[in-house]
């Protein structure tokens, strides 16, 4: 029995810290404050990774997670929803990072293409000027 709620409070540990950082990282994005990104998803990558075993070894002792208490069910139960839930939230805006970053590069390459060279101008050409861009940092 005390191995079965081990098992159990560690997987709903690291699914209630999954859900936290990946939060995180969502409102990171959402706010576009880059700078500590690269250390939240690297947390997050060793959460999940320790996350996927422990849920693989539960899986594969089905009679651990039968003789916890209802309980006990009902707390890692709740806690993976709220994991799957901030999962999804946290897909949603990578993705919507992602082609913002996509367009960016698009409109980039199509402005460079329009503007071939920097330096002197061209006979018949304006040569380089500046271009306004802007970016809205809510995705």
């Amino acid at each position: 029995m005390t191995r079965a709620i081990d098992k159990i409070t560690l997987l709903m540990t690291l699914s209630r810290q999954l859900t936290q950082i990946m939060n995180a990282e969502t409102d990171m994005l959402r706010r576009v404050e880059l700078a500590d990104l690269t250390d939240v998803q690297a947390e997050k990558q060793a959460l999940a990774d320790v996350y996927e075993i422990e849920l693989r070894e539960l899986r594969q002792q089905p009679e651990l997670l039968g003789s916890a208490s209802s309980v006990l069910r009902h707390e890692l139960e709740l806690s993976v929803r709220e994991f799957q839930a901030a999962a999804r939230r946290n897909a949603l805006a990578l993705q919507a990072a992602h082609t913002v970053v996509e367009r960016v590069l698009v409109m980039i390459g199509r402005s460079l293409d329009a503007r071939p060279g920097y330096g002197a101008a061209a006979p018949g050409h304006k040569g380089a000027e500046i271009v306004p861009f802007a970016l809205d940092r809510q995705c």
